[in-house]
């Protein structure tokens, strides 16, 4: 039997009212730096981060971004809330941090399936996606097999219900941002890629989302509501781009109002009408007619 890791819930007396959403930020610790600060700017309450933040901490280099970045959010008091994308040492954190996440004091893993809720909002996370440049990585070097997600975590994710919002690296296959094979990979690592995808795909089929919130694209964009070729509606989708200077289309922050059961955004993005939208509401068209 598969098990849920334990539901993290917010306590109505101190409810997480602001969120800073992330996009990747690959261990470059000036980048997450300028997030801690900017999220304390917009007076958020947690930072949340969709994946490929960099936990190597096998290196020394990756030792020393986790304690600089802890030290930062300790000095602001707050916390990073991040899933796994495809470039960190899964073997690592699964052998020393699956119990808790907790990877330092104020740095927490949310793990494949872990499940929180904020003021009414309910929040899934199903880290890990498949690299498209394998062939140029060393396995337990700057490689782990296990970042691709498998049918054990569908099946965790999946157990506890429909939530509200999908956290993930990876990229649906509905969304625009899926993209074509790399033809400079051999076939097998384009085939890990659409297979982890399709994980995530059928992780969407049974959790029913309102929402998923991704990044690895390194692309910002808001898209509608799709349906698959059997009828079955998937939700609507926001993608984050990178902090990395040159490597990013977009936005790779935004902050949102979590409260009573609304998931409110504070910044324009591609593809969204406007901003102060909540995304949770199936009422209304959110969508920019400019990028549809």
């Amino acid at each position: 039997m598969l098990s849920c890791p334990n539901l993290i819930i917010a306590g109505n007396d101190q409810p997480l009212m602001k969120v800073l959403f992330a996009g990747d930020t690959h261990g470059v610790t000036g980048d997450v730096i300028k997030v801690v600060k900017r999220a304390r700017t917009h007076k958020a309450e947690l930072i949340v981060q969709l994946g490929d933040f960099g936990f190597w901490e096998h290196d020394e280099m990756g030792t020393t971004f986790l304690n600089v970045v802890n030290d930062e959010l300790a000095r602001h008091g707050l916390e990073i809330w991040f899933i796994d994308g495809n470039h960190e040492n899964h073997d690592l954190l699964n052998e020393q941090y699956a119990e808790t996440g907790r990877v330092r004091e104020n740095i927490r893993w949310l793990r494949r399936g872990e499940r929180f809720e904020l003021d009414g909002v309910t929040f899934c996370a199903l880290g890990g996606a498949g690299s498209t440049d394998v062939s140029y990585r060393t396995p337990g070097v700057n490689w782990w097999a296990a970042e691709a997600i498998s049918k054990v975590d569908v099946g965790i994710a999946a157990e506890g219900g429909p939530v509200d919002v999908l956290l993930c690296h990876d990229v649906p296959t509905g969304s625009p941002l899926n993209r074509a094979e790399r033809l400079d990979q051999p076939n097998w690592v384009n085939t890990r890629q659409v297979q982890s995808r399709k994980q995530l795909d059928a992780a969407i089929k049974q959790i029913r989302p309102r929402l998923v919130m991704h990044g690895h694209m390194h692309h910002a964009r808001y898209s509608s509501a799709w349906e698959d070729y059997d009828g079955t509606r998937y939700p609507n989708i926001l993608s984050l781009s990178s902090t990395t200077k040159g490597h990013g289309n977009g936005r790779p922050w935004v902050t949102a109002t979590v409260q009573d059961g609304t998931l409110v955004m504070h910044n324009q993005i591609r593809g969204l009408r406007s901003s102060g939208i909540n995304l949770l509401d199936d009422t209304t068209d959110k969508m920019s007619r400019r990028y549809s």
